[in-house]
């Protein structure tokens, strides 16, 4: 038997209200850089994927799967992005194993 591939997997949940866009300049800025920040994740490989949700109006925001090493290290990680520090997303961070290694990025 394979051995389990360690992940954290952080479920980001509705905050406080998101403006629409184009309604809110500060938030539409935040979102870029929330945009921003995830990439840098993803390229500095501590990120595996991140997604969101296609239903909009629900609780779940998305989906990010970390392998940064430990839980700690997730979390202070997804509370750095901006949405979550202007408390528009909250965040719940979960150990999470899987018998397939998600695919790495090449260059």
């Amino acid at each position: 038997m394979a051995a389990l591939n360690r992940y954290e997997l952080v479920v980001l949940t509705q905050g406080r209200a998101h403006p629409s866009s184009g309604e809110d300049a500060e938030y539409d800025r935040r979102h870029a850089e929330h945009l921003e920040y995830l990439e840098s994740l993803r390229a500095a490989g501590a990120l595996v994927l991140y997604g969101g949700s296609a239903e909009p109006g629900t609780r779940l925001r998305a989906v990010l799967l970390f392998q940064a090493g430990s839980l700690d290290e997730a979390r202070a990680a997804a509370e750095a992005d901006p949405l979550v520090r202007a408390g528009y997303l909250v965040i719940e961070v979960i150990p999470f194993v899987s018998g397939f290694r998600a695919p790495r990025r090449s260059g």
